[in-house]
This record gives C-alpha cells, structure tokens and sequence, in this order.
C-alpha cells in the first residue's frame, strides 16, 4: 500500500484538529458510497477506513441549528491510502 500526507489540507504543518463520523447518506442514498466522513480542519473527505494512531475523544457537534452529529476526534497527520480510499491517523509529534 502506498500512503501520501494530504499536503491541500495542511496535514505536513504539524498534528491537526480531525473528526470522523459515519456516513448515514451511504444507507439512505447508495449503498456503495464510502461510510466514513473524515473532516480535516473544516474540510471533508470519504473513506472506507479509518485507523487511529493517536489520542482520541467523541463529541457532540451542532452542525446546524438543532441537528447534532457525534463524532469521533482526534489530533493527529492523516495519510491517505489513495487506491483504498483509507485514511491513518498518527501522532506524528
């Protein structure tokens, strides 16, 4: 497997702030979409897994009025596997 820094998302300037949660659209919509929605600093991207090497927390995030998600957060470098779509978190500190 090849893995590469996402470089567009600032992933080389040091940990950043992640969230991950489970794609409900995947379900409703089109089964074959990706279940999981990374959110790297306000932007988002699929994948079709997540490791975690690094600290993690869940929250509670109010994403717009009254509709909450709960998520899985960590800081961390995601690397991106990009013929599996999997994404690994490490605590490169």
């Amino acid at each position: 497997m090849t893995f590469w820094t996402n470089r567009a998302v600032g992933a080389t300037l040091g940990a950043v702030k992640i969230k991950i949660r489970y794609n409900t659209e995947k379900d409703k919509i089109d089964e074959n979409l990706l279940p999981w929605r990374i959110l790297i600093e306000g932007k988002e991207r699929l994948a079709s897994k997540v490791t975690i090497n690094t600290k993690s927390w869940t929250t509670q995030d109010e994403i717009a009025p009254g509709v909450f998600k709960w998520h899985v957060a960590c800081e961390g470098t995601p690397h991106w596997n990009k013929t599996d779509h999997e994404c690994v978190i490490n605590d490169d500190t």
